[in-house]
């Protein structure tokens, strides 16, 4: 719809605060004016004109529902649901939507269900339209499933909106359904290939879907369209890292150096890759660059730490996480590292100090934390514990392999049953791999999966023989 000329309306509203002097508006006209304003995202001036308008025009429900918006806008959803309670009581789109979006952020589903009912019900024109603004209004308050479903139902009529497709896209991601959101990201730039925001999503979809040799392909797309992007820049290097593509992640982060010098985390970013690659020396010198920049710091400290105590010297990594410790004792990072050094040192429980320290700081990381748990505990004679540690890790990663390091740890334990439960709820590939541990000379062709638990059971009688296997 094309929009109305208020240039008239707009120079008597700016005569009147010049001279202050009152004129008279009608409802209609306080209305445009406060659109006009909110389209400029000068909120304030639109909230005083519909404050002056309701002082003249009480009644009006085009300002009472403009109110109660920025009721919302400003979070303060029980108020504004009592508000447009109270001054309405028929059926309006805009007004269901505000009352709606009160209801979720306030966590009352149910109630905010039945308006949503409501509208599809009474809604039958602009369908697309309706959709789309009530998956705006779930993604918003974080109900992701359902908007999904709005907006999906939405593109089944626009199936070129934007605006929808990003947000279906980004429901999926919060959701950590990366596929998903890969596939709606692709329709995205089937409609506009020229989109770099979009290019750059797919890119992040696909390094957290690990693929990382696509994501730095959709980085390459996006730097074709802006090669000068150092944001692009230094996502592609953190891609070409974690691909094990170091070298080239080096001169990416030079070039990135280059156009922002004084950019500090990029000498971090320098200094993983040179770890990656075994390069201490360079290690050292990028964290001393750093340090030009903002001086020491508790990571740069674990991090210089960690390279001496990877090149063997150890009084140095003692030195620098000693004082990494001091400057911040609740970083994942040093106490991490503060683990290794003490393993290193051959004080076991030293550094199970430090890796409990840390599995407390960062839950997200706990399969990490957890392994190192379990060479601790095994390093000090703590079955049980080590046991306890390997059978939390199974419940995280329910991987193969770490379901058959925790059947030898109940093989250790002298516990039958649980030794019996693990192998017989294995598969034949897994079976093969467990036994070739205990008979690596013996494996030429897989046994029948009888033969296999058989011999594994004739394994655990005989594990006093089998103690000083590594795990």
């Amino acid at each position: 719809m094309e929009e109305r000329d208020i240039s008239d309306l707009l120079a008597r509203y700016e005569q009147m605060l010049l001279t202050g002097k009152s004129m008279y508006f009608d409802a209609d006209e306080y209305d445009d004016l406060a659109e006009y304003y909110d389209k400029l995202d000068d909120i304030e001036t639109a909230r005083e004109i519909v404050d002056l308008g309701l002082s003249i025009h009480p009644d009006n429900e085009a300002l009472m529902l403009r109110f109660g918006k920025y009721l919302v806008y400003d979070a303060k959803y029980t108020t504004a649901l009592h508000y447009l309670n109270s001054r309405f009581s028929s059926y309006d789109f805009e007004l269901y939507l505000l009352k709606i979006e009160c209801l979720l952020h306030l966590d009352l589903y149910a109630e905010a269900y039945e308006l949503t009912a409501e509208i599809l019900s009474d809604e039958d024109t602009d369908l697309d339209v309706i959709l789309s603004e009530l998956g705006f209004l779930y993604v918003g308050a974080e109900y992701y499933d359902e908007a999904i479903l709005y907006f999906e139902k939405s593109l089944e009529y626009d199936p070129n909106n934007m605006e929808v497709l990003n947000d279906l896209a980004y429901a999926y991601e919060v959701k950590s359904d990366f596929a998903s959101a890969i596939i709606v990201c692709n329709q995205i730039l089937d409609a506009d290939p020229y989109s770099i925001d979009s290019w750059i999503m797919l890119g992040k979809l696909y390094s957290l879907e690990e693929d990382f040799e696509k994501a730095i392909d959709a980085f390459d797309f996006a730097l074709a369209l802006d090669e000068t992007n150092i944001n692009i820049l230094k996502l592609k290097a953190h891609c070409l890292l974690l691909s094990e593509r170091s070298e080239e992640a080096i001169e990416m982060l030079k070039e990135c150096i280059k156009m922002s010098p004084d950019e500090s985390l990029l000498y971090l970013s320098l200094a993983e890759c040179y770890m990656s690659l075994e390069q201490y020396k360079d290690v050292l010198k990028a964290l001393s660059a750093y340090e030009d920049l903002v001086g020491e710091t508790p990571e740069s400290m674990a991090k210089k730490a960690h390279a001496y105590l990877l090149q063997g010297k150890i009084d140095e990594a003692v030195e620098f996480i000693d004082k990494a410790l001091n400057a911040d004792s609740d970083s994942f990072d040093v106490n991490m590292i503060a683990g290794e050094v003490y393993l290193k040192l051959n004080i076991p429980s030293g550094a199970e100090i430090f890796y409990k320290k840390a599995l407390t700081l960062n839950e997200e990381n706990a399969e990490e934390v957890l392994e190192k748990l379990v060479s601790v505990y095994l390093r000090k004679d703590e079955l049980l514990n080590a046991i306890e540690c390997q059978e939390r890790l199974f419940e995280i990663t329910e991987s193969t392999q770490s379901h058959e390091k925790l059947a030898l740890l109940y093989m250790e334990n002298g516990d039958k049953e649980s030794f019996q439960a693990a192998i017989e709820s294995f598969d034949d590939e897994s079976l093969f791999s467990i036994l070739s541990v205990f008979y690596p000379n013996d494996m030429s062709d897989p046994p029948s999966r009888e033969s296999m638990l058989l011999r594994l059971n004739e394994a655990y009688e005989c594990r006093l023989l089998y103690k000083n296997i590594k795990y």
